[in-house]
């Protein structure tokens, strides 16, 4: 008792002396806490700060569920994590913040937000939640960060779709070349780059209001392309003379073309290396990003048509042209270590939870859940005709694929 005393009379004294000149506290980071979880079930996150006068400090959470954020915590001493419990009553992706209060009544800013998705004990989307018409030849997807909105390129309608997810319609047409065929959505989401098959040209979208701001020359017949991590650089796979073209987006400048395996029909990078599937070579080729040479060629042993490196670097998963294999490749070495036997043909891949699951798009009509701790296929949902490609946004809330020949954008969520 006597120590909470003289710890408030050491407050008043510190409000006294500065009076209105008391900061607030610093914002705080985003708060620790579950990524995953489920509906009715207690999850708890913890906040910490440092008040600039080292007063005492109490939290207040906002879960992100449009509940009334009202509760603070008790008060502890600047510098002190605090940690407050929580429960959701439906499943979604929710943005946890906090802010701080000091014992003056001065508030931080509401910190980053932490996302935890709740309601799938699967540990992933698993339910088709919506099927968007989406008219035309939707060859390719992305999605922008927020999730509020994909893009589809429709090469032989001749633009790229805006489909609004939140209302389930596609809102806006861009002619954006000949045969828009791929898209790739750039890092931060403000761009989108839309390889023009028949043009040889890569069109830039402006997201904020969806025109083309700039036409960029690459190689002969463009199909895929991909985004270094930091978006500094878009790699585009150019079939037709068998080269990655290398594009700085700060002025969208090609600053080298690399000559790589025949019919390179998709490209991915992890930051330090990319790999490419050529179509015509069965194999893989490994381009160091550092000073953009080609450093090895891996054998797949079938003809290659998608890539993805999972987080991390360790593995690359290359999806069959025409199809129902998926190969496993190890990059240190370039060893094929497993082999993925599907039912269907298989297109499009991404990875969800850090790459603990990959989803493929089957183009029978489904999507397919590999866990890729031991590369099991653990699940399939149904899907419209022809799934080609799919996309998630960055709280991997919901997986959306590109259903080419029903027309249609699935809407995988969780329950």
């Amino acid at each position: 008792m006597l120590k909470r005393l003289s710890l408030l009379a050491a407050v008043c004294s510190i409000i006294l002396v500065a009076g209105c000149n008391v900061l607030p506290p610093v914002t705080p980071p985003e708060p620790t806490g579950p990524s995953t979880g489920d509906v009715g079930v207690s999850y708890s996150f913890t906040a910490v700060t440092t008040d600039p006068q080292n007063l005492p400090l109490r939290y207040q959470f906002d879960w992100g569920d449009a509940r009334e954020c009202d509760e603070w915590s008790h008060y502890a001493p600047s510098g002190e994590p605090v940690t407050m419990d929580h429960t959701w009553l439906k499943s979604g992706a929710y943005h946890v913040r906090v802010r701080a209060q000091n014992v003056s009544g001065r508030e931080s800013e509401l910190s980053p937000a932490h996302v935890i998705l709740i309601g799938s004990q699967s540990g992933y989307p698993d339910t088709v939640i919506a099927t968007i018409q989406a008219p035309g030849d939707p060859s390719d997807i992305g999605v922008l960060p927020d999730g509020k909105y994909a893009y589809t390129a429709n090469g032989l309608s001749q633009y790229v779709a805006v489909v609004d997810i939140e209302n389930r319609q596609v809102v806006k047409h861009i002619t954006c070349g000949t045969n828009p065929y791929m898209l790739g959505v750039r890092p931060g989401g403000e761009y989108v780059y839309v390889t023009s098959e028949w043009d040889n040209e890569v069109t830039v979208i402006r997201t904020s209001d969806n025109s083309v701001v700039k036409k960029i020359p690459v190689g002969a017949c463009p199909h895929r392309l991909c985004f270094s991590p930091d978006g500094s650089r878009c790699y585009t796979a150019n079939q037709n003379d068998s080269t990655v073209s290398v594009i700085r987006t700060s002025d969208n400048t090609v600053i080298a073309t690399v000559a790589v395996g025949p019919t390179p029909r998709d490209v991915d990078c992890d930051g330090e290396y990319v790999y490419t599937a050529n179509l015509y070579g069965t194999t893989l080729t490994k381009i160091r990003v550092s000073d953009n040479t080609v450093v090895g060629t891996i054998e797949l042993g079938f003809t290659a048509h998608r890539v993805r490196v999972k987080p991390g670097g360790e593995y690359v998963y290359a999806s069959e042209y025409h199809g129902s294999r998926i190969a496993v490749v190890r990059a240190s070495d370039g060893t094929v270590v497993a082999v993925i036997q599907a039912r269907d043909r298989v297109a499009g891949v991404c990875f969800l939870n850090g790459g603990a699951y990959m989803f493929v798009a089957g183009i029978g009509g489904s999507v397919l859940v590999v866990r890729t701790s031991d590369n099991t296929i653990i699940d399939s949902m149904p899907t419209g005709s022809g799934t080609i490609a799919l996309g998630t946004p960055a709280d991997e809330s919901f997986v959306a694929t590109a259903d080419l020949c029903d027309e249609t954008v699935t809407i995988i969520g969780r329950r």
